[in-house]
């Protein structure tokens, strides 16, 4: 949505669920996002559900397999980090160095023409 609400902490903490999911939506409809409360009911779950896979997951080296890694040389402007924003701009393997027991190339094409 791409939008700073206006949204306060503290009011956030006083209000109970459905109170926060409501002062949540009236802030959005202020900056002009029209979603019901079934909307975004339904984006928040998959927000949390993302959060939860991500905060449990572990990768495991790969045995046995070259890798040939190809990744755009610019960083999407929407904050597209993987998998975070550090390791996007200091490593070119994007932690892929980490997990892989062979050898890995890595390439970032100046650009792409299709």
């Amino acid at each position: 949505m791409g939008q700073n609400l206006k949204i306060s902490p503290k009011i956030l903490q006083s209000l109970d669920g459905d109170e926060q999911l409501s002062y949540f939506l009236e802030q959005l409809q202020k900056a002009g996002q029209m979603l019901s409360q079934t909307e975004l009911k339904r984006i928040l779950e998959v927000y949390k559900a993302n959060t939860e896979a991500s905060a449990g997951y572990l990768p495991q080296k790969i045995d046995s397999i070259p890798i040939n890694f190809f990744r755009a040389s610019e960083v999407a402007a929407l904050g597209d980090y993987l998998p975070n924003q550090a390791m996007t701009l200091e490593d070119p393997t994007w932690g892929w160095s980490q997990i892989a027991t062979q050898s890995l190339e890595c390439h970032i094409p100046e650009t792409i023409s299709l």
